[in-house]
């Protein structure tokens, strides 16, 4: 599993810093490169990153607001 984790990217979106620390922090040690991981606060920065490059998997807590 960690072999298909190396290569994905991670959009992780949360209002919470300790939240978006954690779950960076479990990726990295699922195999997930740490480079791979991108990190939104809110609605608007996610829509941002998603139309920069696609993703492969997203998590996302579910107070982002609205864009």
């Amino acid at each position: 599993m960690a072999n298909l984790l190396e290569k994905a990217r991670v959009l992780l979106v949360s209002p919470h810093v300790s939240h978006r620390s954690g779950l960076r922090k479990t990726l990295t040690d699922l195999g997930v490169n740490n480079r791979m991981i991108e990190v939104a606060s809110d609605f608007a920065t996610a829509k941002d990153c998603l139309s920069k490059e696609p993703v492969n998997i997203i998590i996302s807590d579910d107070e982002i607001g609205k864009g």
